[in-house]
């Protein structure tokens, strides 16, 4: 988002007097000052106008081993999710990177940022992923030979 648009929308300045209030020095980026208002800025930067924090919001990065019994789910009426194991003011906040079933165990990201967490589940994307599986009985050179093309 430009840095004229960001202090319209947080502010009630209309887009004009926000390029001029950059144009003027009046706002700083990351504690330094910008006097271009079509400077790009993102969720995660702290803006002050006048010395006034507008947003100042952190990026938000968690790896967790998720236990068994627990959903990939943000919300769920009859299972437990890994999200009630963050303290509930985080919630709201966090999105999944990926998804186990709710009988395994394992590696789960999570964070406040949408877009990354899109570029890591976007099957579009193809993000290639290594899994790696403990089961209860051996696999046979068979079974392991049908699953080694991958999915298709």
């Amino acid at each position: 988002m430009k840095l004229d648009r960001f202090i319209a929308n947080h502010t009630p300045h209309s887009r004009q007097a926000a390029r001029l209030l950059v144009a003027s020095g009046r706002v700083t980026v990351a504690g330094e000052r910008v006097c271009d208002p079509r400077f790009d800025v993102d969720q995660f930067v702290a803006i002050r106008l006048d010395g006034a924090l507008l947003q100042d919001r952190p990026a938000l990065f968690y790896m967790l081993h998720k236990p068994v019994g627990f959903l990939s789910a943000t919300r769920d009426l009859q299972h437990r999710t890994v999200l009630e194991l963050f303290a509930p003011e985080l919630r709201e906040q966090l999105h999944i990177g990926g998804r186990l079933d709710r009988g395994s165990s394992g590696l789960l990201m999570l964070t406040n940022d949408g877009s990354w967490s899109r570029r890591l589940t976007e099957p579009k994307i193809k993000l290639p992923k290594t899994y790696q599986v403990t089961t209860l009985r051996p696999i046979s050179s068979e079974t392991a030979e049908r699953f080694a093309p991958g999915y298709i």
